[in-house]
């Protein structure tokens, strides 16, 4: 039985705990209301989403470079300009101003460019997010403390 009633009182605890969290809200200037504090915080999601938009143009471009050495080590290549995609961010506008680039396919020069200003745009939005933080008010609805015990779990509520 009391396995179950832990696992109840953790159910409990996590279907309540989403209702009752500190409430957020843009900070515009002014006094602050009682039981409010302001804090500084960064959007972790936004910053998140950018790394990860040039994270993976910057992989499409490793795996462009991979292919590119293949196949140059296959046949007979003279120009190396596949080893430029490795540099992020300005690597794939670099190559698509190659002469070999340009004499493969100018469909391949949109390309590149395209993947470098993916890798632009991700690395600016996560370095914009991450240099501009945001004040918020935040709300202070309610506090909750669980104590491991010998017997279990020990819940209390501050409201």
């Amino acid at each position: 039985m009391q396995p179950r009633a832990t696992l109840i009182g953790v159910a409990l605890l996590t279907a309540t705990s989403a209702a009752l969290a500190d409430e957020e809200v843009r900070y515009k200037g002014g006094p602050l209301p009682p039981n409010t504090h302001v804090e500084t915080r960064r959007e972790e999601k936004i910053m998140e989403a950018g790394a990860a938009t040039l994270a993976g143009f910057y992989v499409l471009s490793m795996w462009s470079a991979g292919i590119g050495r293949l196949v140059c080590s296959v046949s007979t290549c003279t120009d190396a300009s596949y080893a430029l995609l490795l540099l992020p961010v300005a690597g794939p506008a670099i190559a698509a101003a190659m002469p070999a680039v340009q004499r493969l396919s100018p469909a391949w020069s949109v390309i590149l460019v395209a993947d470098s200003v993916g890798q632009v745009a991700g690395g600016l939005v996560a370095l914009v997010t991450y240099l501009l933080p945001t004040k918020r008010v935040i709300v202070k609805d309610a506090s909750w403390h669980v104590t491991p015990t010998f017997g279990g779990l020990s819940f209390s509520a501050t409201f």
